[in-house]
């Protein structure tokens, strides 16, 4: 196995709690010596996500025998520092007596975006959430799907928070100087171009990595081909004497894209079970 660190200027994903961190983040790259290189036919990585404006994704989600769980390492800004919040959620939906076990969501994209969160990628729109019935996004401002250009290619689910979620940081925090408005946003890696059995995680301790399997027939339609990616997110680390909560646990996600359509078809699973499922049932591709 060769270790191969790059650096990308994503901004810093650390500690879980208020720890001041560097602007760079350390990109390791694990490949296989063996690999498989990439076939021609496979097309380049932005076959695999359609940015024209107008875009439009609708998902179903089904949850599945376990409650899914969602997380994200959330930068804090407050001057010229930044600060990192390990977030674990469940959804509000899921909560109830009797939650029901399908739910929708809808995408679309908004708009060209300049500058997404901290980041600042050439191919890169805003999404817009016409319908998120789970609360999958309900924390967010604004959603940004963000892209570079060059043969390292790399894409990244970008989130901006709501107010109300960073007020909640400062808070938890004791309070900072708000004399500079404080941000917060959080970025993901979701596709990158390289050949299959690459595994990318981020930083010096990395709570999650994606690996790219290759090409595979979609395990819903055995005709159509797409490129599988599995996100797996590490169990959180307990402290002495804390109580167990099923927000600890890790998952794994399996994404499979698919050319000229995007995100086609997603799994959550936790210990074995399956938590959710995402399944395209309508793409409308803008003209």
């Amino acid at each position: 196995m060769t270790v191969v660190v790059v650096f990308l200027f994503l901004g810093c994903i650390e500690t879980s709690d208020a720890k001041k961190t560097d602007d760079k983040k350390n990109d390791t790259i694990k490949k296989s010596k063996l690999r498989p290189e990439i076939p021609k036919e496979i097309g380049t990585p932005l076959d695999y996500l359609p940015m024209q404006i107008g875009t439009t994704w609708t998902y179903t989600i089904e949850v599945g025998e376990v409650k899914p769980i969602k997380y994200e390492e959330v930068e804090i800004k407050n001057g010229d520092k930044y600060y990192v919040q390990r977030s674990r959620k469940s959804f509000m939906p899921l909560l109830g007596k009797k939650p029901k076990k399908s739910y929708l969501l809808i995408l679309k994209v908004l708009k060209k975006a300049e500058k997404q969160g901290k980041l600042e990628y050439p191919n890169s729109v805003e999404l817009k959430v016409i319908k998120d019935e789970l609360n999958y996004y309900d924390d967010a401002q604004q959603v940004f799907i963000a892209a570079t250009s060059s043969f390292n290619f790399m894409a990244h689910e970008v989130i901006t928070y709501k107010e109300e979620i960073i007020s909640m940081y400062n808070s938890a925090w004791g309070g900072w100087d708000t004399s500079n408005e404080p941000n917060a946003f959080s970025a993901h890696i979701i596709f990158f171009g390289k050949p299959p059995q690459t595994e990318i995680s981020l930083g010096e301790n990395p709570q999650d990595k994606v690996l790219f399997v290759g090409q595979e027939p979609l395990p819903i339609n055995k005709d159509i081909k797409a490129l599988h990616f599995i996100r797996t997110v590490k169990p959180r680390e307990k402290t002495e004497g804390e109580t167990d909560s099923a927000l600890n646990q890790g998952y794994e996600e399996h994404l499979w894209y698919v050319k000229g359509k995007g995100l086609y078809y997603r799994t959550q699973v936790i210990n074995g079970k399956v938590s959710m499922t995402w399944t395209l049932t309508d793409f409308q591709k803008a003209k």
